[in-house]
């Protein structure tokens, strides 16, 4: 390796950040209710899985992972509880988007149910954390490159390690910096939305049952609140037009998409 990438290199490591908190090994308590959990599963007891698989994040300190949600939603649709197997399955995706087992599960629950979903691209996807350590590394990496070429002005033969970095860094830098004003213009952000848990709900005009319908709402839908009142949230529902419906919905008839730390999925 030549000195001049070793030299960027070493700059590069230099501004790493440490992983979130989010991140770190879950202590023992969690892995003994993992584990218990997963013999709960296997003996076909339901309810008891996923007792011990949802107390995980308050025994690990707010640790979710994507098998984690993968599974307790496996286990709510296991026990009839689709609405939960939906909200389950989103929070998997929104850590884990990638992952096609979880596309496929929901998916299949969409098909089924027929809830309502924001439609989310790329960059709304992409954990904010992660889109940042790439903008401040292509950033660094640019930086460093043509400061080396307009400073020290190499020769010609030890010119192309740096133009390479160079035409590698700008394009990830460009698609970072798109990504964060994407995000930044987000209608639906997952630390914000909630999910239909109960069945026969709907968004009301007014914040009384006997005011007109302005939509049904199957179990596992999405909307995002704007307000509250009492036992009313009025929120905003996805729809086939471009600006989202709106309606008051009863709030125990919802639970927060991602309950935990936003950071980790925005």
């Amino acid at each position: 390796m030549c000195v001049t990438v070793r030299v960027l290199l070493v700059f590069l490591l230099m501004f790493v950040p440490p992983l979130a908190a989010g991140e770190a090994a879950p202590p023992g308590d969690a892995a003994k209710l993992f584990a218990d959990a997963g013999v709960a599963y296997a003996a076909g007891d339901w309810a008891k899985a996923i007792e011990k698989y949802e107390a995980i994040p308050a025994a690990s300190g707010g640790v979710v992972s994507a098998a984690l949600c993968h599974n307790l939603a496996n286990a709510h649709f296991r026990a009839g509880d689709e609405a939960k197997a939906a909200l389950w399955n989103r929070r998997g995706l929104a850590l884990a988007f990638w992952v096609p087992e979880t596309r496929q599960n929901l998916r299949f629950l969409g098909n089924k149910l027929g809830f309502l979903s924001f439609e989310r691209g790329w960059a709304e996807r992409v954990p904010r954390r992660w889109v940042e350590l790439a903008v401040a590394g292509a950033g660094w990496v640019a930086g460093l490159a043509v400061l080396w070429l307009v400073w020290f002005t190499p020769a010609v033969g030890r010119r192309w390690p740096l133009v390479t970095l160079l035409g590698m860094a700008v394009p990830v830098l460009a698609a970072g910096v798109a990504a964060l004003v994407l995000k930044n213009r987000a209608t639906a952000p997952v630390g914000e939305c909630m999910v239909v848990v109960a069945k026969d709900a709907a968004a009301f005009t007014a914040p009384v049952e006997a005011s007109p319908t302005v939509i049904s709402l199957p179990p596992g839908s999405e909307v995002r609140p704007l307000r509250t009142e009492g036992l009313w949230t009025y929120a905003a529902i996805p729809s086939a037009s471009e600006e989202p419906l709106r309606g008051w919905v009863r709030t125990a008839m919802l639970e927060k998409l991602w309950p935990w730390a936003p950071a980790l999925v925005e």
